[in-house]
């Protein structure tokens, strides 16, 4: 039998979300063990500049086989994956996984990986639908496509709780001098399904409606600015649309950022533009709202209520180009932005802060491996003699 040195084991770092978790967990008292490939650069450095620095104390694991890892992930007792990261390392050996000494499984979807690639018609797809099946959790996006693909292949133990992205910092950004411009920050990926129509895609963002009303808005007379992002498989087709449109200079292209710099560029804007096809919150938004900055995005409502309730998020839901061009136009309102910043900040930071989020992950850890970490108040009786 294996001794099983750690609580929890995390794999999958998508943003960083692993080594902001394994900071929240460990200041819950949470013996941690992050996962991370050998010679990985990302592990071990500030996780933001913008973000609260912890003395909380994980571990990181640099495996370097399949072996390795298997090994090391024996020592948990219960791992945490994200976008089915755990499969890389076990790809291999994956028959290994059902042995008993082998911990449960917690998966968080984060996108692609439900709307699109389960839905494939391949081997790989289908043993991620088997990955499914077999893990302790599921953790969902709520994504209409999601929620299709979700049903369609009638995945159990399916659960919702909001994204534990980051961890927001201590108060929210304040915004650029606007005597000149609204300066517009547009920072996800070009896609509108032009240079990749993938039958099974549905992770576009249908950003050229938000480029062409964008487009209108300055023609229409409005004094503002957009730093747009040089990448997705339509990056080629926005340069097409805006260097015809003869207002170009509206526009400034940025190639990618790292994460550091993303967060310089939600300090050095007034509004944050993301997708108008996925139909719910991305991680983009929730970071951006949780850097004081409202954002224009497409929200489906009838999905959103299964995550979050009637606690709508306060972003300015727009789907069309004409809805999304009166979006744009009514930022030229700064009171009307002030108000949409405060309430993105205060949303956020109540469905998504980390250390909330991972209240709720750390019940289903006990649910499942029976470990108690907190006082649920049961043992309380005013009548105890």
């Amino acid at each position: 039998m294996f001794f099983k040195k750690y609580d929890v084991g995390i794999i999958g770092n998508l943003c960083t979300v692993d080594l902001n978790i394994a900071n929240s967990l460990a200041e819950l008292g949470v013996k941690v063990l992050v996962f991370s490939k050998a010679n990985s650069s990302s592990k071990g450095k500030t996780i933001d500049n913008y973000h609260n620095n912890s003395t909380a104390k994980y571990d990181i694991h640099n495996y370097r086989s399949s072996l390795d890892f298997y090994l090391q992930a024996c020592s948990c007792k219960i791992l945490l994956s994200f976008t089915g990261a755990v499969l890389g390392p076990m790809k291999k050996i994956y028959p290994l996984r059902f042995l008993p000494i082998f911990p449960p499984i917690i998966n968080f979807a984060t996108g692609s990986d439900i709307t699109e690639f389960m839905g494939e018609k391949n081997l790989k797809s289908f043993l991620f639908r088997l990955h499914l099946r077999m893990s302790s959790m599921n953790c969902m996006v709520e994504y209409p496509h999601a929620l299709k693909n979700i049903l369609h292949y009638k995945i159990p133990k399916v659960y919702f709780m909001p994204f534990p992205a980051f961890r927001l910092p201590d108060k929210k950004l304040p915004f650029p001098d606007s005597k000149i411009k609204i300066i517009f920050f547009h920072p996800s990926h070009l896609d509108w399904q032009v240079s990749d129509s993938h039958k099974v895609r549905y992770s576009s963002k249908g950003n050229d409606r938000f480029i062409r009303a964008f487009i209108r808005a300055i023609k229409n007379g409005m004094n503002a600015q957009c730093v747009i992002l040089d990448r997705g498989s339509d990056s080629s087709e926005a340069h097409s649309i805006i260097d015809q449109s003869g207002v170009k200079e509206s526009f400034i292209w940025k190639k990618d950022l790292s994460r550091d710099e993303l967060f310089q560029e939600f300090l050095n804007c007034h509004v944050v533009v993301d997708q108008f096809d996925v139909g719910g919150l991305g991680g983009i938004a929730a970071e951006a709202m949780a850097s004081g900055r409202p954002v224009i995005t497409y929200i489906e409502k009838n999905c959103s209520r299964l995550i979050y309730g009637g606690d709508t998020p306060p972003v300015m839901n727009c789907w069309s180009e004409d809805e999304i061009y009166n979006q744009i136009l009514a930022c030229a309102d700064l009171d009307m932005i002030s108000v949409k910043a405060e309430d993105s900040y205060t949303w956020v930071n109540r469905q998504h802060n980390c250390n909330i989020v991972c209240d709720k992950i750390l019940f289903y850890i006990s649910l499942i491996t029976g470990q108690k970490f907190k006082d649920y108040g049961w043992n309380k009786n005013a009548y105890n003699k």
